[in-house]
């Protein structure tokens, strides 16, 4: 499903995530599909095919990915940043999701599907920053 403001094509998520995401006064989240817009620039986060959306402004956290998220959680369940992942790369050594349990303790304790805004695990995003920056030296 395209994002109805920037026609991005979105990443499917579920109603239970959304429905704890979005700020408490405007939660009317309905069990319908939703997607979640992947376009760093726009800022709708959630949104269905009933014309339903929700922008950055109404979700509890700050999306990572997006432009001006801050912080910029990787690791909602434990609250570790984009930024404390990157000095445990470039500055403690780690090198795998063990390394970074241990010096960071992301994924420690994991409630995903409630915590963080893809609804998902979020071990395939730190991987990819792990590998972009061991790839820029």
């Amino acid at each position: 499903m395209r994002c109805p403001k920037c026609q991005s094509v979105g990443q499917s998520v579920s109603s239970v995530t959304v429905r704890h995401m979005v700020l408490e006064g405007l939660r009317v989240v309905s069990d319908e599909e939703y997607s979640l817009c992947l376009n760093e620039g726009c800022d709708v986060v959630y949104y269905s095919g009933l014309d339903t959306l929700y922008r950055k402004d109404q979700v509890r956290v700050p999306v990572w990915f997006k432009n001006d998220a801050s912080p910029r959680y990787i690791c909602y369940c434990n609250k570790v940043t984009v930024e404390q992942l990157e000095d445990a790369v470039r500055n403690k050594g780690a090198r795998t999701l063990r390394d970074l349990v241990k010096v960071t303790a992301v994924m420690k304790n994991g409630d995903c599907e409630r915590q963080n805004p893809t609804g998902k695990c979020c071990s395939t995003a730190i991987m990819k920053i792990v590998h972009d920056i061991l790839q820029s030296g």
